[in-house]
């Protein structure tokens, strides 16, 4: 068995595409894990590549209760307006996601899908997962194989796209050909208003959709007040998103993402 996890974004579905061309395996099973805050762009492309490319893909989306996942579908996974995994996951841990504790890509990416494995499929082998990571990130190669070697990860994680040593530049040269894209920016991919994006990042989509944004400020205003203390309500230390929609509706000069080397970090969701 071979797990091809996709995320949604363009690097997965390339390397899905080039796994499919040389042919899968019997076993194999396509996965993407919805966490509710996807733009709908994200689910409209992974619906668009299973179609184009008769590439069956398996929707799956985190429950609370057992067996902790539930199958959906592109017609049936959750959608921004009502995020049903993100809520369960906050309602089960009681405190929010951050940089240092990822339960968001934990449960409703990595468990998720491999409960799915165990439990539907049965299988109780490894369960080697394929990732798209390309060769011009070589911090988050080098993370996933740190765990490879430690065994932390006993399935093992495998990148196809580092392996060809294909880059971003590779990436979107392949896009330009497939006569269908993914319909946002790479930078805009994966959950709307991650944590882990850097803070001029996010300022930048609340400009463009401030009204998206106020999830997010719910559950940290929600989370404040269960634990009684400001600071402890925010997935970010360093500031909340309601300060950031003020800093978005507010200064006049606003700089740009990729001004953001500090504060935005990389996660296991994304390519």
């Amino acid at each position: 068995m071979r797990v091809i996890s996709i995320s949604g974004g363009r690097s997965s579905a390339m390397m899905l595409k080039i796994m499919a061309d040389n042919g899968l395996q019997p076993g194999d099973v396509v996965v993407f894990a919805n966490t509710g805050r996807e733009d709908n762009a994200t689910l409209d492309f992974v619906h668009e590549c299973s179609q184009r490319w008769g590439i069956p893909v398996v929707w799956l989306e985190y429950r609370n209760n057992a067996p902790k996942y539930e199958i959906v579908s592109y017609e049936t996974a959750s959608r921004k307006d009502n995020p049903r995994p993100f809520d369960e996951l906050l309602r089960a841990h009681k405190y929010l996601p951050n940089p240092t504790k990822r339960i968001c890509t934990a449960e409703m990416k990595i468990k998720t899908i491999r409960r799915y494995i165990r439990h539907s499929l049965k299988h109780k082998g490894p369960i080697p997962t394929y990732i798209g990571l390309r060769f011009d990130e070589p911090e988050r190669v080098a993370r996933k194989k740190a765990q490879n070697a430690a065994g932390k990860e006993s399935e093992g994680w495998y990148m196809p796209l580092y392996d060809r040593r294909i880059t971003v530049r590779q990436r979107d040269e392949f896009w330009k050909h497939q006569g269908f894209d993914l319909a946002i920016s790479s930078a805009a991919d994966n959950c709307d208003y991650c944590f882990l994006k850097g803070k001029w990042a996010i300022i930048w989509k609340i400009r463009e959709d401030p009204d998206a944004v106020n999830w997010w400020i719910e559950k940290e205003e929600n989370a404040a007040i269960s634990a009684k203390r400001k600071r402890n309500g925010q997935f970010r230390k360093e500031y909340s998103y309601k300060e950031l929609k003020h800093i978005a509706q507010t200064q006049t000069f606003i700089p740009l993402p990729q001004e953001d080397r500090i504060l935005s970090l990389s996660c296991s969701c994304t390519d």
